[in-house]
């Protein structure tokens, strides 16, 4: 049976992986909409990766 405190420090480390997750996932958008054409280009390619695309 979890305790508590163990709930707890489950959820701080899923917001903390959701918190990561969003944060790379904007940086690569943005990369991909307003950097120049070849980093654009590598994060557009990157984003296919990401969804399972080939």
């Amino acid at each position: 049976m979890e305790t508590a405190d163990q709930r707890v420090e489950g959820t701080d480390t899923a917001a903390t992986v959701l918190a990561v997750q969003l944060a790379v996932l904007g940086v690569v958008l943005f990369t991909a909409l307003y950097a120049p054409h070849e980093n654009s280009e590598r994060a557009f390619r990157l984003l296919d990766w990401m969804k399972g695309s080939s």
